[in-house]
């Protein structure tokens, strides 16, 4: 923005009006349960747990101090890899 002497200002635009890359995540989870012994209230539960299934890269918001010569750029990501947890619960 131009100001009436000729010299630069400030523009009107307010803080906060634009985001930065947006998030895709997919968890997912698998569960078996198997009855053992004659009673039904006997069971072996195995259960897969797979956070961000797909492996989908998440990036942060991009550098915002003007000054740096890396204004502007994504430096990191913001959330884990895919991560597999698995788990066997014995109920009696």
């Amino acid at each position: 923005m131009i100001s009436a002497d000729g010299a630069t200002a400030f523009g009107n635009a307010g803080p906060g009006i634009v985001s930065g890359p947006g998030q895709v995540n997919f968890d997912f989870s698998l569960r078996k349960r198997t009855a053992w012994g004659a009673s039904e209230t006997r069971n072996v539960e195995f259960r897969a747990e797979f956070f961000n299934l797909f492996n989908h890269p998440q990036f942060g918001d991009p550098a915002t101090t003007f000054v740096l010569p890396d204004f502007g750029v994504i430096n990191s990501t913001i959330v884990s890899p895919r991560v597999v947890q698995l788990a066997m619960k014995l109920n009696f």
